[in-house]
């Protein structure tokens, strides 16, 4: 919903509108919005996904990890969490160019 819509960008601050004032956040304080607003609904991570050196190189070059943090574990998480988020709502562009569909 729109409550876990992200506004324009990636991994940068974000602008998220609370009232009647926009509020800056950086890429850490939305994902812990995020984290907090599914342990909220009662999601929890019961996946351990294998994580690549091939899969490392493909987030710097979307953009999705800093090359500074190719062997940070935690910001590794981190990239592949936002990237799950987007994918789960409907942001994430396929392959043949198209965007998944939201059902």
């Amino acid at each position: 919903g729109a409550e876990h819509a992200r506004e324009g960008g990636h991994a940068g601050h974000r602008e998220a509108a609370e009232g009647s004032r926009a509020v800056t956040r950086n890429g850490s304080a939305e994902r812990m919005r995020r984290y907090r607003e599914r342990k909220r609904q009662g999601v929890v991570c019961v996946v351990q996904v294998p994580v690549y050196a091939l899969d490392v190189e493909m987030l710097v070059t979307r953009n999705r990890l800093k090359p500074k943090h190719e062997s940070h574990p935690a910001k590794i998480v981190e990239a592949v969490e936002a990237l799950v988020d987007d994918f789960t709502e409907g942001k994430l562009v396929t392959a043949g160019g198209g965007r998944r569909r939201k059902s």
